[in-house]
């Protein structure tokens, strides 16, 4: 009778292990095709749909009375943790820097930095400062350092492929920008 009872536990152990590998096995594999599928491919560059989120973000927080102001009530954190918010910036910045890969493209507006400025001012973000630091010299159209910039949020994400080496020219900027998103949006038009 003992050994039916090891029997069992050794079954039961062994059961238990396959069933929480296969698990891990399924939660990666969801999260690698959300992944897949949260981003599009244009001309050899990933569009993410972060820029399509801050924008409804902006919407979602502008108060009714004035315009121009953001209703920091509305934003939500939930979505906007501090992550996703690097992430953002992270691809933000390869429209402005030189480097071998760049893997998703968030197009810079004046209006998202300015979004992205409020969410991280009324954050208890682990990084809020240097987040900060960052998006007051882009709220001042300042981008003279956005290769070390990049490489900042870079090493917040632990990257390790595809640190910035320079700034692209102004005239590599608007080729990036056209190629990268012009598309997406005569595509959208075109749905």
């Amino acid at each position: 009778m003992d050994e039916s009872k090891r029997s069992k536990r050794k079954s039961w152990t062994k059961y238990s292990i396959w069933s929480i590998a296969l698990l891990l096995l399924i939660g990666f594999g969801t999260y690698g095709l959300y992944l897949h599928f949260s981003t599009d491919t244009i001309e050899g560059s990933v569009v993410s749909v972060e820029g399509e989120a801050i924008d409804k973000s902006i919407e979602a927080s502008k108060s009714t009375e004035k315009e121009a102001e953001v209703d920091i009530s509305k934003i939500d954190y939930e979505y906007w943790h501090e992550y996703r918010v690097i992430s953002t910036m992270h691809e933000m910045t390869h429209q402005k820097v030189r480097a071998d890969e760049k893997w998703g493209a968030v197009q810079m507006t004046d209006e998202r930095i300015d979004m992205l400025y409020n969410i991280v001012k009324y954050s208890t973000y682990e990084n809020k400062d240097t987040l900060l630091e960052i998006l007051l010299k882009w709220k001042a159209g300042d981008f003279q350092t956005a290769d070390e910039d990049h490489n900042t949020l870079w090493r917040l994400q632990d990257g390790t492929i595809g640190k910035a080496t320079g700034i692209l020219s102004e005239e590599e900027e608007r080729e990036f920008i056209e190629k990268t998103f012009k598309n997406k949006k005569d595509e959208d038009e075109n749905e």
